[in-house]
């Protein structure tokens, strides 16, 4: 039985091994007591052989035994205890390994790989004729020290001796045993050392060493062991920390010819001296014509800013449009360019949208005077020309305080770029429009826009369109705007010059402010009279105020006109609704409004309304509280009249009403009610009464002559004072002719322009405001200027003048009666 064979072996071979060393400590002590000798060196013998067995014990018993001679004190208690150990061995002494007569284990008992010798022999015939037993070990020297182990007998068969694998390394760096090595022990191919290295990493070369380069400027000539090697970009520039750099990858075959300063890097090429010099920047980023090895990105170039293509966003002074240009000839060809945060200038030309990251993206030009982005890219793919390109989250601002110079972004001028007129569908997102004499221009048509978000300051107009007259056809419209703040524009917030035919106009804002602008709100001017298929401007919620002041002029081409919120020359129509509106100037023009205020809210100063006998103003559902332009305009219902007004008349629409009857200084009127014939004043021509009528049951009706003024009512009945302000109102209908008609005396005093009966041939009710400022003839009358070719029947009803010694008081009274509707 082996030490390995049982678990109670292992724990007495234990005890066995304390016994021994004790037994043979006190055999010494043993000699001082003869009563105990003989029994102490009886148990010694019995215990040394018990523990023979292990090769641990035997060496603890021979130690033991050795210092034995040390003292033997208290012989007969430690006997006692010796004995008392051995005879637990008794019973199971034959499980341990035996001695033989030289004191060593047996043969037979030892374990296989026991090695006993070691022998150094120069030959394979020197090892075999070694008087060897099994796990003994040879050494060849002649195979390198290889060591051998012998497994079995004999040892003359060279099959039994076998080889024990060793580590092939005996030495490290000329050292052996325990070598610690520092950086200056070892010498590179050139004789320098790797501290060397270390101590020169400063040097340009120096980062290949340790695969990173502080920059592209020290990325120049170090070029790749083989193919797929990384090496590390600190930085783009050398100037910033940690800004557009990143790991490159080596491609040994790649064309130097690809080289874009952005995702391709020759290692030929020199980064420039001086970054600030236009040539030094076109030369880095212009490829060489042949060679090859070059460092590549990973990442792919649409998902990169331009900061990566060299851009200084940092560095405000810095032109980056070179870098701009890199990116825009890698990236996919409907790919955005996106931006970081901090200011560019650059001129460029995209060929999709830009995408910043807010307000603190700031884009500003190169040149100043040309635009900072042009737009004039048409894609062969009909689908990705007809869709949404976005520009947003960018602050543009091309450094003129005054608005005199430059645009933020044009569509192109240059007519020789294929359709260049067709260029258009953006998506202006949540962006500034600044410092220019445009903030976006539209200079041929280029239509189907959406503005979004879009705020405007210190520009001479925030959007300027106008249409293409020659072959190909472009109108300007079709844009909407939504939720856009029009402030500080020196000329007008939108601009549009109707020039072509077709659906032309057709824009729409929602929700939009025009306001503290020192020009126009609103700007169209349309070049056809005939208001030939012009389309419509439609204005759904939003406000304007404080455009222009009334008597301040703004030079639009030479011609010097009053600022106010809209002006409109020849649009045919123009509808708004929910707005709240302090000046206008219709020309040849008609504006309809819905649940809309005519206000003076801001003073005088900005209520100002010019509409000429070619223009109207229709209203629904009025809701004007203070004043109200009532010069052309024709309201049909009100829905928030001001009852704080002095007495007038609030009925609806065709609603049986007691007649104001009103009389000299303070005014005058005439209902020309009742079934009886009514003659005029001068010339006297009888009415025929037909009960028709807007209030009362009956108006008059008269056939004026061709050629002929007819005053209606007696001038002495209203005797005007100056310095008052006169409210006047009536209500007629055309049933032929083109007569007009007007509150004014026949060579003295005027009230109103002469009113026509426009495109309708129904009741319509005019009214307006005046302030009379003459001393000398100062009556007033209801005339009929009679068509120069032919006679006119027209219907009169409801005549009446107030007087007021102040504005706000004749505001009051018109703001309250304008209840009148057709029949």
């Amino acid at each position: 039985m082996s030490f390995s064979d049982t678990a109670n072996a292992k724990k007495y071979a234990a005890q066995a091994e304390v016994s021994a060393a004790q037994c043979a400590l006190y055999t010494e002590e043993a000699r001082k007591a003869p009563d105990y000798t003989n029994e102490a060196k009886q148990y010694a013998d019995a215990s040394a052989a018990s523990a023979s067995s292990a090769a641990e014990s035997l060496l603890l018993s021979q130690n033991a035994a050795s210092g034995a001679g040390a003292s033997a004190i208290q012989s007969q208690e430690y006997a006692n205890k010796a004995l008392t150990y051995l005879n637990q061995f008794e019973a199971e002494k034959d499980d341990f390994a035996t001695l033989d007569e030289n004191g060593k284990i047996l043969a037979s008992q030892l374990p296989s790989i026991a090695i006993s010798e070691t022998y150094t022999v120069n030959s394979e015939a020197e090892m075999l004729s070694l008087s060897a037993n099994v796990g003994d070990v040879a050494i060849r020297i002649d195979l390198g020290s290889t060591a051998f182990l012998l497994a079995s007998l004999p040892p003359t068969s060279l099959t039994n001796w076998k080889e024990l694998l060793t580590s092939p390394v005996s030495s490290v760096n000329g050292e052996v045993g325990a070598v610690v090595l520092s950086g200056s022990d070892i010498s590179l191919s050139d004789s320098t050392t790797i501290q060397g290295r270390f101590d020169a990493i400063a040097d340009e070369q120096g980062f290949r060493y340790v695969g990173s380069v502080k920059s592209m400027k020290e990325l120049s000539g170090i070029n790749g062991a083989y193919d797929g090697q990384k090496i590390l970009v600190e930085s783009y520039h050398p100037d910033v920390d940690r800004l557009a750099g990143g790991i490159l990858y080596w491609r040994a075959s790649g064309a130097k010819s690809s080289h874009n300063g952005f995702t391709i890097f020759d290692p030929d090429k020199s980064y420039p001296t001086d970054w600030t010099v236009r040539s030094q920047r076109v030369t880095w980023y212009t490829p060489s014509s042949s060679g090859v090895g070059i460092w590549v990105r990973p990442e792919k170039a649409d998902d990169l800013t331009v900061d990566f293509a060299g851009a200084k966003p940092y560095n405000s002074s810095q032109v980056d449009t070179e870098s701009f240009n890199a990116l825009i000839s890698t990236i996919s060809v409907m790919s955005d360019i996106l931006l970081s945060s901090g200011t560019y200038r650059a001129n460029i030309k995209p060929r999709a949208g830009i995408r910043g990251l807010g307000y603190s993206t700031i884009m500003v030009p190169d040149v100043q005077a040309t635009p900072i982005v042009t737009l004039e890219y048409i894609n062969s793919s009909f689908a990705s020309n007809w869709c949404w390109k976005v520009i947003r989250d960018i602050n543009f601002s091309s450094e003129s305080t005054d608005g005199s110079v430059g645009y933020n972004i044009s569509y192109t001028t240059d007519t020789s770029v294929p359709s260049y007129a067709n260029v258009g569908r953006y998506y202006f997102k949540n962006i500034i429009l600044s410092n220019a004499f445009a903030g976006i221009r539209k200079p041929y048509g280029n239509i189907g826009n959406l503005y979004e978000g879009l705020a405007t300051q210190n520009v001479s107009y925030g959007v300027w369109a106008r249409g293409k007259s020659d072959a190909p056809v472009m109108h300007e419209g079709n844009d909407t705007f939504i939720r856009c703040h029009f402030n500080k524009c020196f000329k007008a917030g939108y601009r549009a010059d109707v020039t072509v035919y077709g659906s032309s106009l057709d824009t729409q804002f929602i929700g939009c402010i025009f306001e503290y602008n020192d020009g126009f709100g609103v700007l169209l001017r349309g070049a056809m009279s005939n208001h030939l298929n012009v389309g419509t401007l439609r204005i759904l919620g939003g406000h304007f105020e404080g455009n222009g002041t009334v008597g301040a002029t703004v030079d639009i081409e030479g011609v010097m006109l009053q600022p106010v919120d809209i002006y409109s020359q020849n649009i045919r129509y123009i509808n708004i609704s929910d707005v709240l509106i302090s000046s206008c100037t219709l020309i040849n023009s008609s504006l309809t409004a819905h649940r809309c205020q005519f206000s003076d809210v801001r003073g005088s100063s900005y209520y100002y309304f010019s509409i000429d006998s070619a223009s109207q103003i229709d209203s629904y559902e009025d809701g004007s509280q203070f004043g109200r332009p009532l010069v052309g305009l024709v309201v049909h219902s009100v829905s928030v009249p001001n009852f704080n007004s002095r007495n007038g008349f609030i009925a609806e629409h065709r609603k049986t009403r007691a007649f104001v009857s009103i009389s000299s200084p303070n005014g005058f009127s005439k209902n020309f009610d009742g079934s009886s014939a009514i003659p005029s004043y001068s010339p006297v021509i009888n009415s025929t009464q037909v009960q028709d009528a807007m209030l009362g049951q009956y108006s008059s009706r008269w056939t004026i002559p061709a050629s002929t003024t007819v005053i209606l009512t007696n001038p002495s009945s209203m005797v005007m004072t100056a310095g008052r302000f006169y409210v006047w109102s009536f209500s007629a209908r055309w049933i032929s002719g083109d007569a007009t008609i007007q509150v004014a005396q026949s060579g003295g005093a005027t009230l109103s322009q002469p009113l026509p009966k426009g495109g309708y041939s129904f009741w319509k009710t005019f009214a307006g405001v005046g302030l009379h400022t003459d001393s000398g003839d100062n009556t007033i009358a209801l005339r009929v200027n009679g068509d120069s070719s032919s006679s006119t029947v027209i219907q009169t009803a409801d005549f009446q003048i107030m007087t007021f010694t102040s504005l706000s008081e004749a505001l009051n009274w018109m703001n309250s009666g304008q209840c009148l509707g057709r029949t």
